[in-house]
């Protein structure tokens, strides 16, 4: 499985030019993410860490064996939880199930009857409409061992929290592990991801730092509903 879901992060990182990178973690470890959330949220002082690696980590598949070219660490974090998402349907599917409707904390995808699902601001998507995944950087922020402030979303160019035009992306895509990790690839370059989408098949509803939303042309959001879910939560745990 840790082959599998780390291949498909590698092609999608060749398919977004690099924007999502899986190859983050000895970054995000550097700016104290390896520790407890509850203790990241609040402002005080991490204890001096180890600095990230000053050469990028290339990761290569080969079957069920992962190597690392470089100093660096795997973060899957952009994708797994779509890609666990993705297997659960399956199984059910194949099991025999004609109504299915997963929801992996925020990453969501359904099978057989539609529901709607909430993606911002009252804002509704049909889960035949495909999978739905949501990266934002309003929600889980720290301050580092410099007393900067923090998130969890790594520009792979500067290698360090994005600074870019958007706070939020809602993507809808036909499985939730390309959403979630299209999602994240959003929040870090977002013009050249947007010009990506439809190789993907995929939709975006995003927000501006300014607290506007913009959606993609033709994008499937629906007026104010009452959803039965919530794909807007995808920082919670």
């Amino acid at each position: 499985v840790l082959g599998a879901v780390t291949r498909r992060a590698l092609e999608i990182q060749a398919a977004t030019d690099g924007a999502f990178d899986p190859a983050l973690g000895a970054e995000l470890a550097a700016l104290g993410y390896d520790r407890s959330f509850e203790h990241l949220g609040r402002r005080s002082r991490l204890a001096e860490r180890a600095r990230a690696p000053s050469t990028p980590t290339r990761a290569l598949v080969d079957g069920d064996h992962i190597h690392l070219e470089g100093p660096g660490s795997l973060d899957l974090g952009g994708i797994a939880k779509g890609f666990a998402v993705d297997r659960v349907v399956d199984h059910l599917v194949d099991a025999g199930a004609t109504s299915v409707l997963v929801d992996g904390g925020g990453d969501i995808r359904g099978c057989g009857p539609s529901f709607p699902i909430g993606v911002g601001d009252g804002l509704v998507v049909w889960s035949h409409l495909g999978a739905v995944a949501t990266s934002s950087t309003r929600k889980r922020r720290w301050f580092d061992p410099g007393d900067h402030p923090a998130h969890h979303l790594i520009d792979p160019v500067t290698r360090r929290p994005s600074d870019g035009p958007l706070d939020t992306a809602t993507v809808i895509a036909p499985d939730a592990a390309t959403a979630d990790a299209l999602a994240t690839a959003l929040i870090v370059a977002t013009e050249a991801v947007l010009a990506r989408l439809p190789d993907f098949g995929a939709h975006a509803l995003v927000r501006g730092r300014d607290g506007h939303w913009w959606a993609t042309a033709r994008a499937p959001f629906t007026a104010p509903l009452t959803p039965i879910f919530d794909a807007s939560c995808e920082e919670s745990p």
